[in-house]
């Protein structure tokens, strides 16, 4: 069966699965919305929410402009929806959080639509396991800044780039525009991944959708030119180097270490995992099509662009600018 076949097929159902393995994601579900959420009344905000916070002022106009572009070295996404956000439901710690929370719990769910759809049940299963309980989507999905944010409208791309490659529909390309546009206003690492995804998406889509493909990813661009103005004046400001170090020979290690938790158990079920899944693959080999490489755009290049740009230019690489791109490794 053609690659194209599998994946129409595979994107039938909501969910892809069995009743047993949609079962098992919504068990992961609520354990990753229990692990984010427990105690929620009690957590406190961190020194980055707070900075936000502080940037934002009663119109939105002032905040644009003294919030962000003064201040910040984000897009102005996120600090918008705080602004809209607080102004409606108040500025506590619980209800603040909550949203960013919902979004990564939310992010699993898309991701494995994507990957069920892409690869199998059994591997967006893993993946999900993965997305609930480590620490890294943990930490960040409870943080109201642009991480969960962004890892939301990444993991809703790829869902719904998926559907487009897989039966052409409208409906699903306005929704792969609308959350490439979400991606560009959140984190400029999320802008990067989102032009990866369109860029590759591109070369995915049958030919008689490309030229409505093309038009709908121009609008997203003409829709992002309000900020190119704000991006070229953060560009101007250098990176982080007053607080951050550009990173060593040791750091991308060091990531590693810290995804696994530094448990050697961890690390040896992750690599048993990676073992299984290219001897799986070797032994049965299945019409996949371009996934592979779709994978390693999005999941490599950020790392690779980041590094080099941090090396070369100005640091900016820390563990949650890889966020968007790591579930794809």
């Amino acid at each position: 069966m053609h690659w194209r076949e599998r994946l129409r097929a595979a994107t039938t159902n909501a969910l892809p699965g069995s009743a047993a393995e949609r079962g098992i994601l919504v068990a992961l579900l609520i354990v990753a919305a229990a692990m984010r959420m427990w105690d929620l009344p009690q957590l406190p905000y961190m020194h980055d929410e707070i900075s936000a916070l502080l940037r934002l002022h009663p119109t939105l106009r002032e905040t644009i402009q003294r919030g962000v572009i003064e201040l910040d070295t984000h897009p102005p996404g996120v600090q918008l929806f705080e602004w809209a956000w607080t102004r409606v439901f108040g500025m506590s710690e619980p209800l603040v959080k909550l949203p960013f929370m919902c979004m990564s719990v939310a992010s699993i769910l898309l991701f494995y639509r994507f990957a069920g759809a892409w690869i199998g049940a059994t591997t967006a299963l893993i993946a999900a396991a993965f997305m609930a309980t480590l620490q890294y989507f943990v930490l960040y999905g409870q943080i109201a800044r642009p991480y969960a944010f962004g890892l939301f409208t990444t993991a809703l791309l790829a869902d719904q780039l998926t559907r487009t490659i897989a039966h052409g529909r409208t409906a699903n390309l306005a929704g792969s525009a609308f959350a490439a546009l979400l991606c560009m206003y959140a984190h400029h690492f999320a802008l990067m991944q989102a032009v990866l995804m369109g860029a590759t998406g591109l070369l995915c889509v049958e030919p008689t959708l490309r030229k409505r493909y093309m038009i709908a990813m121009g609008l997203v661009l003409l829709l992002y030119l309000p900020n190119v103005p704000i991006l070229l004046h953060q560009f101007a400001q250098g990176g982080l180097g007053g607080w951050l170090q550009p990173p060593d020979r040791h750091w991308i290690g060091d990531y590693g270490r810290w995804i696994v938790h530094f448990s050697p158990v961890l690390a040896l079920v992750t690599m048993a995992l990676v073992a299984w899944s290219l001897h799986d693959r070797i032994r049965i080999p299945r019409a996949r099509g371009p996934i592979m490489l779709l994978l390693l755009a999005w999941g490599v290049v950020p790392l690779i662009a980041g590094f080099a740009y941090s090396v070369w230019r100005a640091p900016v690489l820390q563990y949650s600018t890889l966020l968007f791109s790591f579930p794809y490794v």
